[in-house]
């Protein structure tokens, strides 16, 4: 992509054809055009960079954005299993040198 400025009288699929591979407004796109379109105005209007600007200006912006940050986290998966262990002592066993209480 070369020309990233947006018009307002630019299609919205104009705009989104300019996106293309992994850049942020086409994977935006793949869950609805209208994502893609977000995605587009945020690179436009400074993207990242932006972004970390703006977080950095001042302790509100700071704190909006660790709010936001937050809100965007995935919540835990809940599909997480919990493992277990079992150990089964067989007392029938002959004491071997691993045990501790014999000698080579």
């Amino acid at each position: 992509m070369t020309d990233k400025s947006l018009t307002i009288t630019e299609p919205a699929e104009k705009v989104l054809e300019r996106y293309q591979g992994n850049s942020l407004p086409a994977m935006m796109a793949q869950h609805h055009p209208i994502n893609g379109l977000f995605g587009a105005a945020f690179e436009e209007v400074g993207g990242f960079r932006r972004l970390v600007q703006w977080a950095s200006e001042d302790d509100k912006n700071y704190y909006d954005f660790i709010r936001i940050f937050a809100k965007m986290a995935p919540p835990p998966q809940a599909d997480l299993t919990v493992k277990q262990m079992n150990i089964t002592v067989n007392g029938k066993l002959q004491k071997t040198v691993l045990d501790g209480e014999l000698e080579e």
